[in-house]
């Protein structure tokens, strides 16, 4: 069963609030687009979704631990290179592969909506903790 509570000195109330925010603002772009072209494919929205749980579970086993360890000890800056690393293969890959783009969009959509969709039980949860 996923514990959606979160204890008060791991995340405040105020960067709950704030993960809320970026996730509306990051689901936007791909709302817009799907709902301007009326094509959305379900089956990836599915599998956006599902690549977030399976992301959660593998977080908590030894390995996501390890990885969880390295990310913490490189610091500020290596964090901020490693996701510019990814930013760069990420949109690399999606200008040589060219996929479906309703496909993307849907996959972005699922993950983000399921992301967002935890932030809000886990400030609900701090708010009516109070």
């Amino acid at each position: 069963m996923v514990d959606w509570h979160v204890p008060p000195d791991e995340t405040s109330a105020r960067r709950l609030f704030y993960e809320v925010l970026i996730g509306v603002l990051a689901v936007l772009s791909p709302v817009v687009w799907l709902v301007g072209e009326w094509t959305v494919v379900w089956p990836w929205v599915g599998y956006g979704g599902g690549s977030i749980v399976v992301g959660y579970a593998v977080s908590r086993t030894a390995v996501g631990h390890s990885i969880d360890a390295w990310f913490t000890r490189i610091g500020p800056g290596g964090r901020f290179r490693c996701l510019l690393l990814v930013t760069i293969c990420v949109w690399s890959g999606l200008w040589t592969i060219e996929p479906h783009v309703p496909s993307v969009m849907s996959f972005v959509c699922g993950a983000v909506v399921l992301l967002l969709t935890v932030s809000i039980i886990r400030l609900c949860n701090r708010v009516l903790a109070r």
